[in-house]
């Protein structure tokens, strides 16, 4: 799954950079008063934000497990060494 947050970095930074378009957009219209747009253009930005947030979870969520999954390939690992040495020790008796 390497790779999988960083997607979703990305996307969250497209989110961002379209709430900045539409906070931009809804300036452009307050000033030639036209209220329906500047609305319309607000709600897009904080959807846009709430698309980012949404995003920062899912790369957090997808961080934590390729963590994860790296902790339990380092036990998986140190458990073989151990059985591996264990094994040896065995052996070492019986001769």
């Amino acid at each position: 799954m390497a790779g999988s947050s960083l997607r979703h970095e990305q996307a969250e930074a497209r989110h961002e950079r379209a709430a900045l378009t539409h906070e931009r957009a809804a300036a452009f219209w307050a000033e030639r008063g036209d209220q329906a747009r500047v609305d319309l253009h607000r709600d897009g930005a904080a959807h846009e934000r709430a698309g980012a947030a949404l995003e920062r979870r899912w790369a957090a969520l997808v961080a934590a497990d390729d963590a994860g999954g790296r902790q339990l390939d380092a036990q998986i690992r140190a458990m073989r060494a151990e059985e591996r040495e264990q094994a040896a020790s065995e052996r070492d008796l019986g001769d």
